[in-house]
């Protein structure tokens, strides 16, 4: 593995199958050693693997090689060139702003020559449209800047973006976003995303559930927020831990149990970066109950430590 085209030394590196619509958990795992190297043991002969950068902090998660292992021999994968997390980035994740022009910052990666910056929302209701031009050429999109800082044209309040950067080297992606989006809204804010819909029938609210916990690391605090009863005392403070949680490590295990005063879902999570989200620790089951809102959607009235009777 490289960065910046210098070997790269303790990153983890993961292989994985891929999976349709979701990827498999990783079947190996190392640590690339000062020369770069790495080694990938116990995969299956005749399986397909996608060899990568794990999700890890100071580094954006980076599919490399692909590869087949067709009998009991080691094969040496093509290398990987890793891609930097920016640092000091001036806009939280999930945050919520003033409408208006957007000011963002970064620290400067060493040895970049231009940045690549890119804000769209996808909430439209016929897909996602742009707030940046399209300078950066075929091989990236978003607009072109040779300072780590950008200042975007007026954003609409109300809707929910995703920004990404992207540091290159002479055309080389050299650093970026974790997750490579960072999701904000700008207030104020109704109901949107994942838990907006209004009037749904009960068989549809676990679609929802599903939805927000696999998508926990691309939402905005106000779109969570949504998924939360207005009455809830802490409701922006979870909705915010939800987000820095950076959802579910693997898919959740969850079943349902519909009545007639609400849907009630149970759900084991792992968090991918935090041991608890409020009271919620990683690995516990908790019984999320669900009902209907005076607005008309469904949304988390309790987050219950045994099962509701």
């Amino acid at each position: 593995m490289t960065w910046n085209g210098s070997p790269l030394a303790g990153v983890r590196v993961e292989a994985y199958q891929p999976a349709v619509p979701y990827r498999l958990d990783a079947a190996a795992r190392d640590i690339t050693r000062s020369d770069g190297s790495y080694r990938l043991a116990g995969l299956v002969p005749g399986l397909h693997y996608i060899i990568a950068v794990e999700d890890q902090p100071g580094w954006v998660a980076t599919n490399g090689a692909s590869v087949g292992l067709c009998e009991q021999e080691d094969v040496v994968a093509a290398p990987i060139a890793a891609v930097r997390e920016l640092s000091a980035l001036s806009l939280e994740r999930g945050a919520t702003v003033d409408a208006g022009p957007l000011h963002v910052s970064w620290d400067a990666v060493a040895g970049a020559d231009e940045y690549c910056v890119a804000i769209w929302t996808i909430a439209e209701p016929y897909g996602f449209q742009r707030f940046t031009a399209e300078t950066c050429g075929n091989e990236a999109s978003g607009e072109r800047v040779t300072a780590p800082r950008f200042t975007s044209q007026a954003l609409p309040a109300g809707k929910v973006y995703q920004l990404a950067v992207l540091a290159r080297s002479q055309g080389v992606v050299t650093g970026g976003i974790r997750r490579h989006v960072l999701p904000f809204a700008t207030r104020p804010i109704g109901p949107v995303g994942v838990c907006g819909q209004k009037d749904l029938p009960a068989d549809r609210v676990e679609r929802s559930a599903f939805w927000l916990f696999q998508a926990l690391d691309q939402l905005s605090d106000a779109e969570v927020a949504t998924c939360f009863a207005d009455a809830m005392a802490d409701r922006a403070s979870l909705a915010h831990a939800f987000v820095l949680s950076g959802g579910p490590s693997s898919h959740i295990e969850r079943s349902l149990t519909a009545r007639a005063d609400g849907v009630v879902i149970e759900a084991t999570v792992t968090w991918r970066d935090a041991g608890q989200v409020g009271t919620w620790q990683s690995g516990q089951t908790r019984w999320l109950v669900w009902r209907t809102q005076a607005d008309g959607r469904w949304a988390i009235e309790t987050i219950a430590t045994a099962a509701p009777r």
